[in-house]
């Protein structure tokens, strides 16, 4: 089977990767590309696309010459021209799934194209259909394959101690806000006050490092906080997996990212940022869920950059009623989380190219 892996940007490729890695086991011929990769320099975007693949290059992997010739073609976005792709199989497997509406936006912009949704669990799926936004194609519930990684114990995060520094004996906390709506914009640097006495890591959304999608600011403001104080430790830009520093933290602190539903799915506690819902492309809302309401009760929130200590400490030592409501939350968003989402993935996969299945509809 030959399977064109389309990363919309490079990292995407942790969202897909253990699914790439499973295909590669199984025997079959993978190759990537990677659309949509930029930076703004001076103010004008420019396309970053051939760095990109002479990284994945750097890493082995073959890259896609043409778009056709494929008998399957694994995405982290939706397609903006899926008719190039025809007649491969399209299976999309969101690279951030969480709050935001984007998701479902952009698939009711493509009715007839039959995509293969790969979804974390029943929360996702139903999410899909009250929004109307499935059309033709088909949803199936496969787990987590990002953290396939963290359940599977193939990714383990001992040596970020040595590297970042870290101080063993106190907390870790992670700060991992989206680039938009951004938590950055509710509590900036009083971050680095609110964890006195606690290890700090800063580990932007990519596009924060960019200027394209988000200002410069974003990570100007935290390499001036890491200057100024030695518990912060912002993550390089290189550094585009998240999944380690999942593990090697006690808690993260976030407003709309998915790393929310990721630290919620280790099994660990966080705390959210009320966030407004702007209103996005289309005249719709960025956020099709508000996260506060659906981790309350689980996770502490934060209204104001004055509460920010408190609810650090609070999911520090999290108590029975917050154990209980995020156990039960974790129940209703995820299914199987047993590290081997990906073989499920595949699975399905090599089922549809048995029954000659295709995407593309007119």
């Amino acid at each position: 089977m030959r399977i064109h892996v389309r990363l919309g940007h490079l990292y995407h490729l942790p969202s897909l990767g253990p699914v790439v890695e499973e295909f590669v086991r199984r025997g079959h011929e993978v190759e990537f590309s990677c659309e949509k990769e930029s930076r703004r320099i001076f103010g004008f975007p420019i396309s970053t696309k051939h760095g990109a693949e002479h990284a994945l290059r750097e890493m082995g992997y073959s890259i896609a010459l043409c778009k056709d010739g494929y008998d399957l073609v694994l995405t982290g976005d939706i397609i903006p021209n899926p008719k190039n792709y025809s007649p491969a199989i399209l299976v999309f497997l969101n690279h951030g799934t969480g709050v935001k509406s984007v998701i479902y936006r952009l698939l009711r912009q493509w009715p007839t194209v039959n995509y293969q949704i790969m979804v974390e669990g029943d929360f996702r799926r139903k999410r899909l259909e009250e929004t109307d936004a499935i059309g033709r194609s088909e949803v199936h519930v496969v787990g987590y394959p990002k953290l396939d990684p963290l359940f599977n114990g193939k990714v383990r995060a001992e040596y970020l101690i040595e590297q970042y520094k870290l101080n063993p004996d106190i907390p870790t906390v992670i700060f991992a806000p989206s680039h938009k709506p951004s938590a950055i914009d509710i509590i900036g640097e009083s971050i680095c006050e609110a964890t006195a006495g606690m290890n700090l890591l800063v580990k932007l959304h990519p596009f924060s490092w960019g200027g394209k999608y988000a200002p410069h600011r974003h990570h100007r403001i935290f390499e001036r906080a890491a200057r100024r104080h030695p518990h912060v430790k912002l993550v390089p830009e290189k550094e585009r997996d998240i999944v380690p520093f999942l593990i090697g933290s006690d808690i993260i602190i976030t407003g709309t990212s998915s790393t929310m539903f990721e630290m919620l799915a280790a099994g660990k506690f966080g705390v959210l940022i009320k966030m407004a819902n702007r209103i996005g492309r289309g005249g719709i809302p960025m956020l099709d869920i508000d996260p506060t309401e659906l981790f309350k009760g689980a996770w502490p929130m934060v209204y104001h950059r004055e509460e920010l200590r408190g609810a650090i400490l609070k999911a520090l030592s999290p108590d029975s009623a917050m154990i209980t409501n995020a156990a039960r939350l974790r129940s209703e968003l995820f299914f199987a989380l047993n590290g081997r989402a990906s073989e499920r993935v595949v699975d399905i996969c090599e089922r549809l190219i048995e029954e000659g299945g295709h995407a593309y509809v007119a």
